[in-house]
């Protein structure tokens, strides 16, 4: 977005928010690498380390954004982790950290940029769901009930929106390249062992058999949605998953 002319708003809670979740979670140096990756492309960046669960601190985020720029135009809805586990065997901080992190943050951040949007009769917001948003996934039944909550929540507020010229629309990525799916999860590393039909097997997507794609693929898509070329599009579901939700 910055390579196409946008300042940005970067937020991340810059710390892991539970213990069970297996992976590294992103770092202050991360989000301080990708404030830099913004100037270099020549844009300027409001930089802010805050929890998605804590609407007051996007609210904050969001005055600060407006401070600096004078206006919103476009929200990302990005945030988001995961964790394993058969359903009846997930724990209450299992479920909560997942829904809260993936579903409720995403209706804290649209209940931040809203007004200003309101304000200015004009937005995009986008919402990341997952392809576990479009199909059930075994191993993973709190994350896909929140991811397709997510989807229903977007539409809701494009359907509310639509008078004031906002619109909201879903990305539904599959697998993508990061240190995340680079990272040996030992919950989900001790899961599959013990049910190894549970895995997701390589060769998911009809396009791309190592089962990732990268994340410039979903970058494309959200810029595409947040720009005037899409400006009567709201309300839609974009998988960006190589046909994986194709594939019977």
């Amino acid at each position: 977005m910055a390579e196409e002319g946008a300042d940005l708003i970067l937020l991340d809670v810059c710390e892991t928010v539970s213990d069970r979740v297996g992976y590294p979670m992103a770092n202050k140096d991360e989000l301080n690498e990708t404030a830099s990756l913004v100037h270099s492309a020549g844009r300027r960046s409001v930089v802010r380390v805050a929890d998605v669960r804590d609407v007051e601190a996007l609210k904050e985020a969001v005055d600060g954004g407006l401070e600096a720029f004078g206006h919103i135009d476009v929200a990302c809805a990005n945030a988001g982790l995961i964790s394993y586990g058969l359903g009846w065997e997930l724990t209450e901080e299992d479920w909560e950290t997942i829904i809260d992190v993936n579903l409720r943050g995403v209706w804290n951040t649209m209940r931040a940029v809203v007004p200003p949007m309101i304000a200015a009769r004009s937005g995009s917001i986008i919402c990341t769901s997952s392809a576990a948003g479009l199909r059930g996934m075994g191993s993973m039944s709190h994350y896909s009930a929140a991811k397709f909550g997510v989807v229903g929540l977007a539409k809701s507020f494009a359907i509310e929106l639509a008078d004031h010229n906002v619109r909201v629309n879903v990305v539904h990525p599959t697998g993508v390249k990061s240190f995340m799916t680079e990272s040996d999860d030992p919950f989900a590393a001790a899961l599959f062992e013990r049910y190894p039909d549970l895995v997701i097997p390589t060769g998911i997507n009809l396009m791309r058999t190592d089962g990732f794609i990268d994340p410039v693929d979903v970058s494309n898509a959200m810029v595409w949605l947040a720009s005037d070329e899409a400006r009567f599009v709201t309300g839609i579901q974009l998988p960006v998953d190589a046909g994986y939700s194709t594939k019977p």
